[in-house]
């Protein structure tokens, strides 16, 4: 199998390549590229969890720091978007169960302020130097 297909056809490399493995024609597969794919996998699913976080803790700032029509047109939205954004966590963690000891006191710092940003440049209000949530408040119950 030709190398350069994984930079001219990402699908049909993978095709190709997974064909290879099943006919356990090892010599022939690209093992680096391979080894390189399932890395990728594990950090796709961290950074997946890293984002959900994200998301959850700039609805809840925004539920924090707004008011008026800005929260009664958004509020439900918001709410909503907290708990699909929880339901998808829960579905990764069952799925990945060693990313249950990844939500550390620093990926949720990171988390925040880059949701604070976010929610300070939509909504132009000023949040927490540091996070006001927990864990309890982000992770499904």
């Amino acid at each position: 199998m030709s190398t350069g297909l994984y930079d001219l056809d990402y699908a049909e490399w993978a095709d190709e390549t997974a064909k290879l493995l099943r006919e356990g024609r090892l010599r022939e597969v690209d093992m680096d590229r391979v080894a390189e794919e399932i890395e990728d996998i594990g950090k796709s699913q961290r950074h997946q969890l890293r984002s959900r976080v994200t998301r959850i803790l700039e609805h809840l700032l925004k539920l924090q720091l707004t008011s008026g029509a800005a929260r009664q047109n958004n509020e439900r939205g918001w709410r909503g978007s907290i708990r699909r954004q929880q339901g998808e966590i829960a579905d990764l963690l069952r799925d990945s169960p060693s990313l249950q000891g990844k939500p550390t006191a620093e990926m949720l710092e990171q988390c925040y302020s880059t949701a604070a940003g976010t929610v300070s440049a939509e909504f132009e209000v000023q949040p927490p130097v540091s996070c006001p949530f927990g864990w309890a408040d982000v992770l499904p119950q």
